[in-house]
């Protein structure tokens, strides 16, 4: 089971906003049946399906981003963090239903052609924000 999420920071310099934002993976938080990751095939579909949790993760990073790259009130507001968590939270209630969903229609990987289904959509949704990728530098605590 992985846990991944997302984490964000930002700076207000007037009204200039200077954010970074990043999909995370918390290996303290995440685990594995042990007679689950000893099977090479099942070792490998766990894998799979995993990453398509941590794809989720980037997904609405994205989309948190783009929020953020449109949002030109955010540093003009009398308080940036409660603009910025009011971008925030309904992304982050939208990853907790999406990695739900994922797992229950795919029955946690184990229907192959959902898990497929589910592969490709993702792929094409983060394709589509593709402008909104962080940079290999971005980095946040």
């Amino acid at each position: 089971m992985t846990w991944s999420g997302i984490r964000y920071q930002l700076q207000c310099t007037g009204d200039t906003l200077t954010y970074a934002v990043l999909a995370v993976f918390d290996p303290a938080r995440s685990w594995a049946k042990p007679e689950l990751v000893r099977r090479p095939y099942a070792s490998t579909l766990i894998l799979q399906h995993e990453q398509v949790h941590f794809d989720i993760a980037e997904l609405l990073a994205r989309r948190l981003r783009q929020a953020f790259a449109e949002a030109g009130s955010v540093c003009s507001s009398p308080d940036p963090q409660g603009a910025a968590s009011a971008l925030y939270e309904p992304l982050a209630r939208e990853l907790e239903a999406l990695h739900d969903q994922y797992d229950h229609d795919t029955r946690h990987g184990q229907i192959e052609d959902r898990q497929v289904t589910w592969e490709d959509r993702i792929t094409m949704q983060l394709q589509s924000l593709a402008a909104f990728q962080a940079p290999a530098s971005e980095r946040v605590p």
